[in-house]
């Protein structure tokens, strides 16, 4: 993907993002109870979940920035649901070589699984597959920054996140409520 593409992809996800969030404003979304129950979120992990095996993990640019560090929510958005995209902020995943990943929200560590990088289509994707199904999810890789500390994904079908938007930012360590201004 060359630097045009990345910034065509990154004015992509910054239109939606903007859109996206004068939706919300523009809409209170009430959701029942049985909606509640069946959108993710769950911090039940399932230690006894079988996950796929951990594939090799190709040799590619989007694999190795996704080795680095921590890869954390910085915005999350589900069109027509602002309580589910404010509640995903703080989420994180740590990418390991070997196929395998840790993931949790905020400081707290809620779940492994196995990942996988996919060529083929417009976009690279990414399926992560985790004992807790919350953290379960596809999404095509859109853009990286030109420093390689943000990407924008957005979701698939598979999981039934089409049109969830994510912008992802890399730090250091897992986030803190601090680092994002939320006490």
């Amino acid at each position: 993907m060359n630097s045009e593409n990345l910034t065509v992809s990154m004015r992509r996800f910054i239109l939606l993002f903007t859109l996206s969030s004068l939706f919300f404003a523009c809409n209170s979304n009430q959701t029942t109870e049985q909606e509640t129950e069946q959108q993710p979120g769950s911090t039940q992990t399932d230690p006894q979940k079988a996950v796929a095996p951990p594939q090799p993990i190709p040799d590619t640019r989007e694999a190795q920035l996704l080795l680095r560090d921590y890869w954390v929510f910085e915005y999350f958005i589900v069109p027509g649901n602002p309580e589910e995209s404010m509640a995903n902020r703080g989420k994180w995943y740590k990418f390991n070589g070997d196929g395998t990943f840790t993931a949790g929200h905020w400081q707290d560590f809620q779940t492994t699984g196995t990942w996988t990088l996919h060529y083929g289509g417009e976009f690279p994707i990414i399926h992560m597959q985790a004992q807790n199904d919350a953290l379960t999810g596809e999404y095509q890789i859109q853009g990286v920054s030109n420093d390689t500390e943000y990407m924008s994904w957005m979701g698939t079908a598979r999981y039934n996140q089409k049109g969830y938007a994510v912008k992802v930012m890399n730090l250091l360590t897992e986030p803190t409520r601090q680092q994002f201004g939320i006490q």
